[in-house]
Parts: structure tokens; C-alpha cells; sequence
């Protein structure tokens, strides 16, 4: 059984789709499954996808439900004690996995860990540098007000305590995943990676 498992979602993605899974096989941290759920794309993401020759990839194509059900459909399919989500146009530092399983296996009672990031254009150029946000420990108050790990592809959650939170909440678009960073953190303290981006 894997250390982790990632969950990278797919939506007509074929532009983004190798570089994306390259970041992923490129980690330092190796003990994981890729578990790539296609919500029903009409370009040709599954073929190139299907065409990754890597034993830990499995590819499950579905009808399209949007991104909060990919992310739930990922978690069904999950292995691993840990989960961590990639959309397909993100990108991870070769170090995102390690350091944040490292942080996790540390800190037994933090939900999830999270590292800060950066936006990029297609080309790579950078567009923003956010403030780096130390929160930690007691955060439910401070993710209330404000998202501060920004996106999905951000935390590695404990599998365990995202299961019994009954994962994603389908019936929110495009605030799915900050609703679950508030409830984890609810129960839960959390950790954070200084001095890494995502």
C-alpha cells in the first residue's frame, strides 16, 4: 500500500495534462499512487494520460459531474493514509510531497499540512508571490475569513478524517475545497511547511 495518494481531476485538460503528471512523478517523495479521474473530457486527455507508462498510474474515466464529485470519486478509489489533490493545470515544487509527509508524520494530530505558493502564466512566468501565512495548530478562525491555502492542489490531508468529514461537499462550485479546509480544521489542528512552495 502507498504512503499517499494523489488525486489529480481532469476536465478537457490535454494542454496542461503531461506537464501536470510529470510534476507529480518527478517528486523526491516516490511512495505514491496517481489516481487520475477524467470527468468526462471530450479532447484527448484520456489517450495521453493512458499513454504515461508508470505502474503506480491508474486512470478512471467517469461521465462529467464537476470538481468537487472528481475529488469524491478519487477518495473512493484512494489507497494510501494520506490524500493529496492536484487540478490539471497545477503545478508542485519536486519537494511537496516529501516535506509535507515528513511534517504530517511529526505532528500525528494535524489534519493536513500545507506549503505556500506561487501563480504562474501558461509559459511559466511568474504572475503573483503570496505572503507567506504561518498559520498553524488552531486555525478554524483564521480559514473563516480567509483561504489562505488558496487551492486543493495546496494540503496532504490525513485520508481518515476527510472520509469521516464525508469529503467534498458537491452541492458548492468553486469553494469546495476551502469548505473542507474549515471543517478539518474545525476538529482538527493543522501544520504548515515553512519555507516551501507548493
Amino acid at each position: 500500500m502507498p504512503s499517499v495518494s494523489v488525486i489529480l481531476n481532469t476536465y478537457n485538460s490535454a494542454q496542461f495534462l503531461l506537464e501536470t503528471v510529470d510534476t507529480v512523478l518527478n517528486q523526491t517523495f516516490q511512495d505514491f499512487e496517481l489516481i487520475v479521474i477524467d470527468d468526462g473530457s471530450q479532447d484527448h486527455s484520456l489517450t495521453l494520460v493512458s499513454s504515461v507508462n508508470d505502474s503506480r498510474i491508474k486512470v478512471f474515466p467517469y461521465a462529467n459531474a464537476g470538481i468537487a464529485a472528481s475529488r469524491n470519486r478519487g477518495l473512493q478509489h484512494a489507497t494510501a493514509e494520506f490524500v493529496a489533490f492536484l487540478d490539471h493545470d497545477d503545478l508542485w515544487h519536486e519537494k511537496k510531497l516529501e516535506n509535507q509527509w515528513q511534517v504530517l508524520k511529526a505532528k500525528p494530530n494535524a489534519a493536513f499540512a500545507y506549503s505556500w505558493l506561487k501563480t504562474i502564466d501558461e509559459a511559466g512566468n511568474l504572475i503573483r508571490t503570496y505572503p507567506p501565512i504561518r498559520h498553524a495548530e488552531n486555525a478554524y478562525e483564521k480559514l473563516l475569513m480567509k483561504n489562505f491555502l488558496h487551492t486543493a492542489s495546496n494540503p496532504l490531508i490525513r485520508r481518515k478524517e476527510l472520509i469521516e468529514l464525508g469529503g467534498f461537499d458537491e452541492a458548492i462550485y468553486g469553494a469546495d475545497d476551502w469548505d473542507v479546509f474549515i471543517r478539518l480544521a474545525a476538529n482538527s489542528p493543522i501544520a504548515v511547511r515553512p519555507h516551501q512552495e507548493v
